[in-house]
């Protein structure tokens, strides 16, 4: 289990949508690690491993302040409490974007 931070998004925009094949960003990462372990260890073997990056933490997690629904619970509640509407608080151009970052040049 990783996330896009192997992709570089902790250290800002990258292109989307990424892809498994892009550069790899400076180290240190532990995915990559993981990764390359995982490669030599598979070399020959009759079985695979898949790398699964989630885009966000969804979901019952007490205490996490990275997780997604907490995030959105208390953007409406402030809408609420302000009587305003729940809208996406970024650019059509972000609204429209798989990642909200950069789009990936065509």
């Amino acid at each position: 289990m990783q996330d896009v931070k192997a992709y570089g998004c902790h250290l800002g925009p990258f292109p989307t949508p990424a892809r498994e094949d892009d550069l790899r960003h400076m180290p240190p990462n532990s995915y990559y690690d993981q990764e390359d372990f995982l490669r030599g260890y598979a070399a020959g073997k009759q079985w695979s491993w898949t790398a699964r990056r989630r885009e966000a933490v969804c979901g019952m997690a007490i205490g996490n302040p990275m997780n997604l629904l907490m995030v959105l619970a208390v953007y409406g509640s402030i809408c609420r409490a302000m009587k305003l509407p729940l809208t996406f608080p970024g650019t059509e151009r972000e609204r429209r974007s798989p990642s909200g970052v950069v789009d990936r040049e065509k």
